[in-house]
């Protein structure tokens, strides 16, 4: 009753010792690495400039979402104006 059967399947089955050539030099790899590593901060630093722009145009136009940031913004802009435009502090 125990009989040795062989499955045979429809699937092409590949050797596991197949072994792949990467001719890219690892230096190269980690100019790519760092380049996309560059550019990932950029994009975050991008982002987080025009949420900053788009939050500070809110807070001009709803009084409701002003705060402890808006005001020093407020006193900063407001004395650079101020001293642009030749009035004292």
């Amino acid at each position: 009753m125990s009989e040795d059967k062989t499955i045979e399947t429809d699937v092409k089955q590949e050797q596991a010792d197949t072994k792949v050539e990467n001719n890219v030099p690892i230096s190269r790899l980690n100019e790519v690495i760092t380049e996309r590593n560059e550019l990932r901060e950029s994009l975050e630093s991008f982002k987080s400039k025009e949420e900053d722009g788009r939050r500070a145009k809110l807070q001009e136009e709803e009084p409701k979402y002003r705060g402890q940031k808006y005001n020093l913004r407020k006193g900063i802009l407001q004395d650079k104006w101020r001293k642009d435009l030749g009035y004292g502090n």
